[in-house]
């Protein structure tokens, strides 16, 4: 026989209090939901959009800066975008899924998470007609963050031409709409105004290309930067610390805008002829705008069009070549941390990342098995400003 002994001791709620008191009885405190735990986040992070060849589930990989090790992983659906509130806080993602299994009309919405421990803030509010992004996400995003952060923007399928919505990033409502205006590579997007290289032409007669600031809902130019006669335009940039623009051509020629001045400075940058230039997303440039990373692709090079078999460095004042890095794993998209010390490259065919220091072009980290296929980087705003700047 098992003796179970009861220890007691009096109730707070009972009618009777060890003094004789009588007592009201009163239920017990609601218990606390659960707190949502802060993520381990390192000083740094990058995310990395894996469309995960195409599946209809997706994955946005978040890796430490600094040594590529995963932080967290976030499973979303098909063509995934994303966007990042201005402290960096705040992670919108867009993505979209069929009715059917393998068929059906295609549903787009928006969810937000909690970058600080991973939960979800807002969940599936729908996108209408939002347009996808055909395997890799290759070009400008089509669904991103103004500068300023104020708003949203997401381009949309339309009757005839293409539209493009303005967010509330609150509440993700349509503040307005309209026809997608004409911006041929996208620099700086705050609410109102666009930084835009439009070029126009044909090959045989040369191109004829435009820096300007444009209007985004009206469609119309404001203020016309700069105008100059060139090759093909294969893709521009601007640092986030300088107001200069550069935009490169076919050939290798890089034209420099300054962007107060209105200014034009060219120069052809020294390659070897069996190397071409890479794709959009294969030029990138310190946040001070001192040095020029630019992929060039080999004749030998096996996935040809899609990738660069060498990221090339430029001073660009004197427009001389100060080192090249060679990956082992070629990458589809490069770019630089918000502090200008590190370069990362992501190829979808080994599943790699690999890390540079800027100042010495040596590879500090390096990892294959990051997801299905990833294609695309995207540096987040610092949320540690202060110490991720020094690092």
């Amino acid at each position: 026989m098992i003796l179970v002994v009861l220890a007691t001791a009096p109730c707070s709620n009972s009618p009777d209090n060890s003094d004789g008191v009588q007592s009201t009885t009163s239920p017990p405190d609601a218990v606390p939901p659960p707190t949502a735990v802060p993520l381990p986040l390192p000083p740094e992070v990058i995310y990395i959009i894996d469309p995960n060849g195409g599946n209809l589930i997706s994955n946005i990989i978040v890796l430490d800066g600094a040594t590529a090790k995963t932080v967290k992983t976030y499973r979303v659906r098909y063509t995934p975008s994303i966007a990042f509130s201005t402290d960096g806080s705040a992670m919108y993602v867009a993505d979209s899924y069929q009715t059917r299994v393998t068929r059906g009309e295609m549903n787009s919405y928006i969810s937000s998470f909690d970058t600080r421990t991973g939960s979800l803030l807002t969940d599936d509010v729908p996108l209408t007609d939002r347009t996808l992004y055909k395997f890799y996400p290759i070009g400008d995003p089509m669904f991103f963050a103004s500068d300023g952060g104020d708003v949203l923007f997401s381009q949309k399928y339309g009757e005839p031409d293409p539209r493009i919505a303005v967010l509330d990033p609150d509440s993700f409502e349509v503040i307005e709409e309209a026809q997608t205006p004409s911006c041929g590579w996208r620099i700086t997007a705050s609410a109102d105004e666009w930084l835009c290289v439009n070029s126009s032409g044909r090959v045989d007669d040369g191109f004829t290309t435009t820096a300007s600031i444009i209007d985004p809902i009206e469609g119309i130019e404001i203020k016309n930067l700069a105008v100059f006669q060139s090759d093909r335009v294969v893709e521009a940039v601007k640092p986030s610390d300088a107001d200069v623009l550069f935009i490169l051509t076919q050939g290798g020629r890089v034209t420099a805008v300054d962007l107060l001045s209105g200014a034009i400075t060219q120069a052809d940058l020294e390659h070897e002829d069996n190397l071409s230039l890479g794709q959009i997303g294969t030029l990138a440039t310190t946040p001070d705008g001192s040095r020029l990373f630019v992929g060039f692709i080999g004749d030998d090079e096996e996935h040809r069009g899609f990738v660069v078999s060498e990221i090339r460095v430029y001073d660009t004042t004197s427009w001389k070549l100060e080192g090249t890095i060679e990956p082992d794993d070629p990458p589809m998209h490069f770019a630089i941390s918000e502090n200008g010390h590190r370069l990362y490259a992501v190829s979808p065919f080994e599943q790699s990342i690999a890390i540079y220091n800027t100042s010495d072009l040596e590879l500090t980290a390096f990892r294959t098995g990051v997801g299905g296929t990833p294609a695309r980087i995207v540096i987040p705003p610092l949320m540690n400003s202060s110490s991720a700047k020094s690092d």
